[in-house]
């Protein structure tokens, strides 16, 4: 849990040297110990500053591993424990590399995907990630309607739980969405 949060405090202060660095040492301590869950995590820690350095293909595939290593069911105390959802976040961060790369309907569905494992859980940060990422992602592709029925449900969620780095995502998606045609 240690090398996971400094590498997500060097990835907040842009860092993401730094925070590969840790995702580096996560991963060997991962692979030691056979821990799908710790290996989960540590495709997290390497692929999220890949994301940040706009490599994309790399972001993906990191994603994409925890996505395959993901069992809801075996992994449901990682969000408490990390703070968020990687069956969660490991969706957002593909969804977003696949978009860059080319691919909008597959990162749709991937994000579509993310808000259904989102829903499925108890852990109120995931879910406002989730639904804000959505958002973004129908900004992104200029659905104004699609974008701003998801940032109303994020601001919904993000009202209800305090979170206010979502509910300011929410508000600016929808802002958006109400001043075009």
């Amino acid at each position: 849990q240690a090398l996971w949060g400094l590498s997500v405090f060097h990835q907040a202060r842009n860092e993401h040297e730094e925070a590969l660095e840790m995702g580096g040492q996560l991963m060997a301590l991962a692979e030691k110990s056979g821990d799908d869950g710790l290996r989960i995590m540590a495709h997290m820690a390497v692929g999220s500053p890949r994301h940040w350095k706009a490599e994309w293909r790399a972001c993906l595939d990191h994603a994409e591993h925890a996505i395959a290593l993901y069992d809801p069911a075996r992994h449901r105390s990682l969000a408490p424990e990390y703070g968020e959802d990687p069956g969660v976040s490991s969706r957002i961060y593909a969804s977003q590399s696949l978009w860059h790369l080319g691919f909008p309907d597959r990162a749709a569905a991937r994000i579509l995907e993310a808000v259904e494992v989102a829903r499925q859980r108890t852990h109120p940060f995931s879910l406002g990630y989730a639904l804000s990422f959505a958002a973004g992602a129908y900004y992104l592709r200029r659905e104004r309607e699609h974008a701003r029925a998801w940032a109303e449900e994020a601001i919904a969620v993000s009202e209800e739980q305090d979170m206010r780095l979502w509910l300011g995502l929410g508000r600016a998606i929808r802002g958006w969405s109400l001043t075009g045609p």
